[in-house]
């Protein structure tokens, strides 16, 4: 059964699904939370819209030129 987690700056994450093959954020990459974004309704509660991640572990494909 899935329940709410909180979520704070700082803490280690792990991906449990292939975001973007290409540049490695795939399932099983480990990082640490760096900033979260949200968007605060008409009763001020707010809703996460997305996460920062960053890990050692993603090593995106080089530009084309």
């Amino acid at each position: 059964r899935l329940g709410n987690m909180p979520l704070v700056v700082g803490m280690p994450v792990m991906l449990t699904q292939n975001l973007d093959v290409k540049n490695g954020i795939v399932n099983g990459t480990v990082g640490t939370l760096k900033h979260i974004r949200y968007t605060i309704d008409e009763y001020g509660q707010r809703h996460l819209k997305s996460c920062i991640v960053e890990s050692d572990d993603i090593v995106p494909s080089p530009e084309p030129l």
